[in-house]
């Protein structure tokens, strides 16, 4: 069992590692240079954000990260979690020693138990509190230096009319 879980966070984070360089966006030829990636300007629900870290995020910690687009600390969130939830089954397995008719317990295995709760709780907390963040410095963003479209309407003349404003601050 404890091979099986090295192996499983061995292949998480060569998986991860490869993403990392899969997500490369710049060639450092002049010919073959690519365009910037452009900022997504929709603002994002706070309650959406929660939902996706409290439900989804309760089996996967960093959902509602993912869902913030913070895709670097959603994979170490994921990464915790995943060496909490060996912690955990390492204790789990552990924690008995049997010599013919003698159990002894492993306090050990018991204090990685511990430890693998906390960073399991801890992600997942973090995992909430980091997304609201996240969603509110994306809307502050938008609010104050991205693209605004009003809708209203100006008196003249003629009467009331429809108006669009459309500004963008750079």
């Amino acid at each position: 069992m404890h091979k099986f879980f090295t192996s499983i966070i061995i292949i998480l984070l060569l998986c991860y590692t490869s993403g990392l360089t899969a997500q490369s966006m710049y060639s450092f030829e002049p010919n073959t240079l690519e365009k910037e990636p452009e900022i997504a300007l929709e603002p994002k629900s706070k309650s959406w954000g929660l939902f996706h870290s409290l439900v989804p995020g309760l089996a996967l910690h960093g959902c509602g990260l993912l869902y913030a687009e913070e895709f670097g600390r959603a994979a170490i969130t994921m990464g915790v979690e995943a060496l909490s939830l060996y912690l955990i089954c390492y204790a789990v397995e552990n924690n008995e020693i049997r010599h013919g008719c003698t159990t002894y317990y492993d306090m050990n295995a018991a204090a990685y138990g511990l430890l693998g709760i906390g960073l399991f709780s801890t992600t997942w907390i973090y995992d909430v509190v980091m997304t609201q963040k996240s969603i509110h410095e994306h809307n502050e963003f938008i609010k104050h230096r991205g693209f605004s479209l009003d809708i209203g309407t100006l008196e003249n003349s003629d009467g009331p009319t429809l108006t669009f404003g459309f500004s963008w601050r750079f």
